[in-house]
């Protein structure tokens, strides 16, 4: 139970932070198996873009690390 509560609380932080669903982020993160904790610790860290970047990416449906590699 603690582990689903953890993950709630993850999931609440990611969508606060990029303004999204929190359903939507916990389909987007479960479908593509990423690990909730560094993806909000990432998101959290990061900037405006990043945050943007992945907004993008959960409304594509396209896997996280394609909109990472074209940061550059």
């Amino acid at each position: 139970m603690s582990d689903l509560v953890f993950n709630s609380e993850v999931y609440n932080v990611i969508s606060e932070t990029t303004g999204t669903r929190k359903d939507a982020v916990r389909e987007f993160v479960e479908r593509h198996k990423l690990n909730a904790y560094k993806l909000a610790r990432h998101l959290v860290e990061g900037n405006s873009k990043t945050r943007v970047g992945f907004v993008v990416a959960l409304v594509n449906d396209t896997n996280i690390y394609n909109w990472e590699e074209s940061d550059e």
